[in-house]
């Protein structure tokens, strides 16, 4: 039988974990089904990327034990996440799980809002019966006042605009600005925090991974959503250079994402990360 040394290291790996997991399931080996799983719970094996790559894996045999395993692992490597393909091709059950995860690690709550955008605008005539379920996975009471009256009015972010014409979404937008022009004259803890935070009916957003400060006002500021779109398409390059200096020792992957990757070797158009506008 193996053991977690050099030799299982050998014989289990990225791109046959999941297969033969699956199949010590299935014929009863419960020692090898044990030693599968400790393989597959090792965060310093899977973890990021290759915890995404392996969630693809899950997916597609339908392991949702693995898959669930794998969401909260997944947090410096969100953003780049949200510029691939593979991200945009997330079912609704999948990218609502993500836009919800409290360990994704992002520098502002915009950043998920956008890539809330990012996903419906993909697909905009399909994914529009979505965007009450996806808009609900955003912690509004965490983005800026002044960002929250951006969203609803500047011109110059269209793609915005569409979304929050809705109006359960624009309410969503009301309470995340009363929460947070509360929060910012009564501090957290006061009494005339909880007061009016219970008089107004409103819920405090549990706070994200953020990659910096986690003063709301320190956080990075976004004036468009074209400079979201241009940051993307800077992780996307950074990952791949990442993997390259690292000799990309992933043991398999995801064919979409490792197209993603290699494609980001290019010179990276923005175009190609403004997706057609919705008619």
């Amino acid at each position: 039988m193996l053991h977690l040394g050099g030799d299982s290291y050998t014989l289990l790996r990225r791109d046959n974990i999941l297969e033969i997991f699956m199949a010590a399931q299935y014929l009863q080996v419960k020692e090898l089904e044990e030693q599968c799983w400790a393989f597959i719970d090792n965060e310093d094996l899977f973890s990021e990327d290759k915890a995404f790559m392996l969630y693809l894996d899950a997916r597609t045999l339908g392991n949702t034990a693995v898959m669930e395993l794998m969401v909260p692992r997944i947090q410096r490597f969100f953003l780049t996440l949200v510029a691939s393909k593979d991200y945009l091709e997330l079912v609704i059950e999948e990218v609502t799980v993500f836009l919800r995860s409290n360990y994704i690690c992002i520098h502002c709550e915009m950043e998920v809002f956008m890539a809330a955008v990012r996903w419906l605008m993909f697909d905009w005539e399909k994914r529009q019966k979505f965007l009450l379920d996806v808009m609900t996975c955003v912690r509004f009471g965490l983005i800026s006042p002044w960002q929250l009256v951006d969203i609803r009015r500047n011109p110059e972010n269209q793609e915005f605009l569409l979304v929050t014409r809705n109006s359960d979404v624009s309410g969503m937008i009301e309470d995340g600005l009363a929460y947070a022009i509360i929060k910012y004259w009564y501090g957290h803890e006061s009494t005339d925090y909880s007061h009016w935070i219970e008089v107004l009916g409103l819920t405090e957003p549990t706070a994200r991974n953020w990659a910096g400060t986690f003063k709301v006002s320190d956080q990075k500021k976004y004036n468009t959503y074209q400079e979201f779109l241009s940051d993307l398409s800077k992780y996307r390059q950074m990952h791949v250079l990442s993997n390259k200096g690292n000799g990309d020792r992933r043991g398999g992957s995801s064919e979409s994402l490792q197209s993603e990757l290699e494609n980001a070797r290019k010179p990276v158009n923005l175009t190609d990360f403004i997706m057609p506008h919705p008619r």
